[in-house]
């Protein structure tokens, strides 16, 4: 059974009440210094306001906290294969090591001793120099056959991989589909999860993009849980 958590980095998820009532919602709004990136102390004191749970799936708002993935991270002692749906792939060197920011946390996942693999799903394909870290575009039958040796994998999905026309956030999109992210994500199976995190959010003051943003985030958590719990509560 996976737990939900609902991480209010900001107002986004005010609007968004279908999935507000999936999970556990945690206020860190008022914690500052932690938009687009954050010192280690800070990000203790966000860690202290999330809960340890096992196989948790949590959703921390705009792509400007995609650097909360790794709390989660850190706290999983067995050795697991990290898979990440992303636009950019955010391994930039940060100007001080005593800071982690949205555009470097890849590195700080790097270094986690039970991080055995990284797959990062982006909308190009790219070569990677490093063993550990593997970037492939829309390719289901390279993802599920890179993981077939994996018995434990977590997901993190940050929404700006898809395209404007599907949703707006508040980085450049890329290319593809809610389905192609469905399509990615069918083949892994429930039992080998044990944890994800959702970001991507759009900016607060679209509401006709944050209803979008809703339903796509319904369908990711029906996706990944694969629960009749949770299924009878996406019918729209």
């Amino acid at each position: 059974m996976f737990s939900v958590l609902i991480l209010h980095t900001e107002d986004t998820y005010n609007y968004q009440k279908k999935l507000a009532k999936m999970g556990e919602n945690i206020n860190l709004k008022n914690i500052s210094g932690k938009k687009l990136m954050c010192s280690f102390s800070t990000l203790k004191d966000i860690e202290g306001k999330i809960p340890f749970k096992n196989r948790t799936i949590a959703f921390s708002g705009k792509g400007d906290y995609h650097y909360l993935t790794y709390l989660f991270l850190k706290r999983i002692k067995k050795p697991f294969t990290l898979v990440v749906f992303d636009n950019h792939l955010d391994n930039q060197t940060i100007f001080d090591k005593n800071f982690i920011s949205c555009g470097s946390w890849i590195n700080n996942a790097l270094n986690l001793k039970s991080v055995e693999k990284i797959i990062v799903v982006k909308p190009k394909k790219e070569f990677s120099d490093n063993k550990k870290l593997k970037i492939i575009g829309f390719e289901p039958e390279t993802l599920e056959r890179d993981l077939k040796k994996s018995r434990n994998i977590y997901i993190s999905i940050d929404k700006d991989i898809l395209s404007e026309k599907h949703l707006k956030t508040n980085w450049d999109g890329g290319d593809f589909s809610p389905q192609m992210v469905l399509k990615m994500l069918e083949n892994i199976p429930e039992e080998k999860i044990i944890g994800a995190d959702i970001c991507g959010e759009p900016d607060e003051n679209n509401i006709f993009e944050i209803q979008k943003s809703e339903r796509i985030n319904l369908m990711l958590l029906n996706a990944l849980v694969k629960s009749p719990i949770f299924k009878k509560e996406f019918v729209s």
